[in-house]
């Protein structure tokens, strides 16, 4: 019983494969054609015309920032940029810092030789 149930999965298989690619074949053939091309054309150019591309890019920019508002994706990147600028502020204050303690050295090592 196994094998027979293993033939016929093998032969659905190779049906499949077989339909995709006639799909991928004929899909590719329909895209090539120059009144596919033509009628493409014309819809994008008639949807510029009237705005409604214009208007679909802000309203997937919205849900985009929407998206990343719920995920939590958008408090991600502004924590991350606010820890970079930490991270700037850090290293300014260690350099200067370390500069100043310099120069108490140096004003320390002239109170000593003054004494």
């Amino acid at each position: 019983m196994n094998n027979k149930f293993q033939s016929i999965f093998s032969k659905g298989q190779e049906q499949l494969k077989n339909v995709t690619e006639q799909v991928k074949s004929a899909t590719g053939t329909i895209m090539n054609h120059p009144t596919t091309k033509t009628a493409m054309d014309r819809t994008k150019q008639f949807c510029d015309k009237k705005g409604i591309t214009e208007q679909a890019i802000k309203v997937g920019n919205k849900v985009n920032n929407s998206k990343k508002t719920f995920t939590g994706e958008k408090a991600l990147e502004e924590l991350t940029k606010i820890i970079d600028l930490q991270k700037c502020y850090n290293d300014l204050l260690a350099t200067k810092l370390e500069e100043a303690l310099q120069r108490i050295e140096v004003l320390e090592q002239r109170l000593n030789k003054a004494d």
